[in-house]
């Protein structure tokens, strides 16, 4: 089953990047601070969003403005489109 975004939202892949070594053994569950921009690819958009955007694009976007929703089993992340910040071009 595919989901298809609405109002103005932007179903993205959030990148990972790769794990830091660390040499301090933290407990399971340590939350370590986010960084304040991630870089997104863009998975489909709204019929309604005005920003020239299309999937494969890369955004980038303020961490904290991702909606993280688990439904039907699967992982969805969401941005509103006044959040891009802006899109890499080739």
């Amino acid at each position: 089953m595919n989901f298809k975004p609405r109002n103005r939202h932007i179903l993205i892949e959030v990148e990972q990047e790769p794990e830091e070594q660390l040499a301090v053994l933290l407990p399971e569950g340590y939350i370590r601070n986010k960084k304040d921009y991630i870089t997104a690819l863009v998975q489909g958009i709204s019929a309604d969003c005005s920003l020239d955007v299309a999937p494969g694009d890369k955004i980038i976007v303020p961490s904290n403005t991702v909606l993280e929703i688990l439904s039907m089993g699967r992982d969805i992340c969401l941005v509103l489109e006044n959040y891009v910040l802006g899109v890499y071009e080739e």
